[in-house]
């Protein structure tokens, strides 16, 4: 914090699990402490942030909440932007004074309503918190133009050497795979090589059911409802106790079922992407990536899932596939990028002869 003292604009990239609500609570402290009586707007892009957020914020601020037409009043609002967006740019920047936004990377693509309407709002402070920063030159310079340059940066390895991020391990698992067909659109890969892999399938939720038997807690991740659903129906024949969380589900259903995962009554979950981001579960002992995809921030993400530390936790597993096939492979060589970009350990587990 003392990077944002004396600045009225910028972004802070902290990774996961260092406690980018902490951050807020600070920023929310200076700004009191300037003037007592200003009005400070928290935004997220779902209800689910916005009522965790909230929750950390009442033991020490008067703090409301503004879901759909549902308005409580605080010196410190928490609300969607889809709902600040429905009560309008000129109410919002004449009501406060400061602008936090949670998960500001997605402030970063000028095509969107999100940046237009942080961008068009004439709030003096503005501040923005992230565990990913945009990739592209153009996304970190239309993240800045929306709320300011990076004035504050704490990534993983620090906070691992800090003590306060378990250390992610990384293991890349092979499955047998024949030889893929050449020339296949991206779409026709994804759905036959990772979608609808029944080899592939089984292998996840063996390992799954594995790590259980350990005591160890698991998260699944996918991308596509149809690919939970294919790996909650192997579970469910082998009669193996877990959780299916997805966009469907109410958010009391989701807070409920990410305290059962935290407390390790189920120790395996499928997750789809709403628990992709500011979702941390302290616990957690293994991030299951069935999803593939190429995308840094995405990887970055689900690592995050688990890196907050615990009682006795000290490293968090990763589980990916060394994936095989037109677009696959590249996707696959993209995520071990990621994983070497980040200096973080990679192990090939090899079946041990009898």
């Amino acid at each position: 914090l003392q990077y944002i003292a004396g600045k009225s604009r910028g972004v802070i990239h902290a990774a996961t699990g260092i406690g980018k609500s902490l951050v807020a609570l600070g920023i929310f402290h200076q700004h009191k402490l300037r003037n007592p009586k200003c009005k400070i707007l928290f935004l997220a892009h779902t209800i689910d942030l916005v009522v965790q957020a909230a929750d950390q914020f009442k033991a020490h601020f008067s703090v409301g909440v503004w879901q759909g037409d549902k308005r409580i009043d605080g010196d410190i609002i928490c609300a969607t932007i889809q709902t600040a967006k429905k009560i309008g740019l000129n109410k919002i920047q004449k009501m406060f004074e400061v602008l936090v936004v949670d998960e500001a990377h997605r402030c970063a693509d000028a095509s969107k309503s999100y940046f237009a309407f942080i961008q068009d709002s004439f709030i003096r402070y503005r501040y923005g918190l992230t565990a990913t920063l945009p990739n592209s030159k153009e996304g970190r310079l239309a993240l800045e133009g929306c709320i300011g340059p990076v004035i504050a940066s704490y990534d993983i390895a620090q906070g691992v050497e800090d003590g306060i991020l378990s250390q992610p391990r990384v293991y890349l698992l092979t499955y047998p795979q024949p030889n893929p067909p050449k020339g296949t659109s991206y779409r026709y890969a994804y759905q036959s090589h990772i979608v609808e892999n029944d080899v592939r399938n089984r292998k996840i939720v063996g390992l799954a059911m594995k790590l259980a038997k350990k005591g160890e807690s698991s998260l699944i991740f996918v991308k596509e409802l149809s690919h939970g659903n294919a790996l909650s129906k192997i579970l469910e024949f082998n009669k193996v106790d877990h959780f299916w969380i997805h966009g469907a589900h109410s958010s009391d259903d989701r807070k409920a079922t990410k305290k059962v995962l935290e407390r390790k009554d189920c120790l395996i979950g499928i997750c789809s992407t709403i628990w992709n981001e500011g979702v941390s579960i302290n616990s957690l002992n293994n991030c299951i990536n069935a999803a593939g995809m190429k995308d840094s921030k995405t990887i970055i993400q689900i690592v995050g899932r688990g890196t907050r530390v615990d009682e006795g936790k000290t490293t968090v597993k990763i589980w990916d596939f060394l994936d095989r096939g037109d677009h696959i492979s590249e996707h696959c060589f993209d995520r071990i990028n990621t994983y070497v970009d980040n200096g973080w350990k990679i192990s090939i587990p090899t079946r041990k002869k009898k």
